[in-house]
């Protein structure tokens, strides 16, 4: 690897890579530890907890069928691009946005999805048009460790103890 300083160059070999990596993890740890605790006080000072708002087959249900026409109250859209770009479509539960309107004025709220962050937003988009309720705190399936459970979400996210 070559790493460009001020434009001297060096390389380096592999121990030498595996401490910068070491080095740059602390500092990744250290970076999240300073928000998890920027956060809790804000959380603190305004009386607040998170709520964790799971979209799918809970506040909404999207699926590959897109063979509901031109429905109300149906959400029809492309995501991916090129080969993979597929058509979705998604139907609110009922009260959907009474509930998140409600929810947030106790709540912190954030997205959880197993989807990919790009469906994420899209759903946030149609949810949370001005970003009031989530403020684009979302958790995707790019930040959960497995991908059949949110259960890491709880101590990847939130500091426990």
């Amino acid at each position: 690897m070559i790493v460009e300083h001020d434009k001297d160059i060096s390389y380096l070999n592999m121990d030498q890579l595996k401490e910068q990596m070491k080095a740059v993890d602390a500092e990744i740890f250290q970076l999240k530890q300073f928000i998890h605790t920027f956060e809790r006080d804000q959380l603190l000072k305004n009386r607040k907890l998170v709520l964790l708002v799971d979209l799918d087959q809970t506040i909404l249900h999207t699926s590959l069928d897109t063979s509901v026409g031109n429905a109300v109250g149906v959400l029809q859209y492309e995501l991916g691009g090129g080969r993979s770009q597929r058509r979705y479509q998604t139907r609110l539960r009922p009260h959907a946005n009474t509930f998140l309107r409600n929810m947030s004025q106790l709540f912190e709220m954030r997205v959880c999805t197993l989807g990919t962050r790009e469906y994420a937003c899209k759903m946030t988009s149609l949810l949370d048009k001005d970003g009031h309720y989530f403020g684009g705190r979302i958790i995707s399936r790019e930040d959960i460790d497995s991908t059949t459970s949110k259960r890491s979400v709880l101590s990847s996210q939130f500091s426990v103890g």
